[in-house]
């Protein structure tokens, strides 16, 4: 199942979109700031600002293009040097060939004084659900290591909300596991978690 098939769910659980809404809910960021969005996917991010009202200049940016999402590469960014008050990248940086490269591009297309913002999902996320399925969260934070070994001092903080999730839910959310519906309570209490790092002068 895609992973906006995933989050679909996730939203429905929630109560509201995941991660957009429960993320930029957590980052306030200014209405009319200017924000590019790297790794955009479809745009939902930059949708979900849009309907809360935000009036500054919002771009899109992916491998894929789609809709009003514009093709191009995180490791080098089609804009001049200081375009942009809040540059995110949500969910993507650990998926990039070069994250040292793509961290620069970040950082010049950035205005001064503005943000840099890396989200990723924390160990915490589905903690109970894949602990079910055996699996072990990672207890360290890759993200930050990796942000620590490329030079980055960014500010870091754990957002979790919680959620109660369904036996038909675990195959969807753990694509590939089999689970043993007896195994599985009707519902249990679940943790949805993004870690995220603002890097800002």
């Amino acid at each position: 199942m895609a992973l906006s098939e995933r989050d679909a769910l996730l939203s429905t659980r929630l109560g509201r979109a995941w991660p957009h809404a429960a993320l930029l809910d957590a980052l306030r960021l200014s209405g009319h700031a200017d924000v590019l969005d790297v790794g955009a996917g479809t745009g939902d991010l930059l949708r979900t600002l849009r309907a809360a009202g935000h009036t500054g200049r919002l771009e899109g940016l992916d491998t894929a293009p789609h809709g009003t999402v514009r093709a191009g590469d995180a490791h080098a960014l089609p804009y001049p040097e200081g375009t942009f008050d809040a540059v995110l990248l949500v969910r993507v940086f650990m998926h990039l060939q070069d994250p040292a490269a793509a961290l620069r591009e970040a950082e010049r297309v950035r205005r001064p004084g503005g943000q840099v913002i890396v989200a990723a999902h924390g160990p915490a996320h589905l903690q109970a659900l894949r602990h079910s399925a055996g699996e072990i969260p990672d207890a360290h934070d890759t993200l930050l290591e990796h942000l620590r070994a490329l030079g980055a001092a960014p500010r870091s903080q754990v957002l979790t909300w919680s959620v109660t999730l369904t036996r038909t839910d675990a195959s969807t959310l753990l694509p590939g596991v089999t689970f043993d519906p007896r195994a599985l309570p009707a519902t249990w209490p679940d943790t949805l978690s993004l870690v995220v790092h603002t890097l800002q002068p």
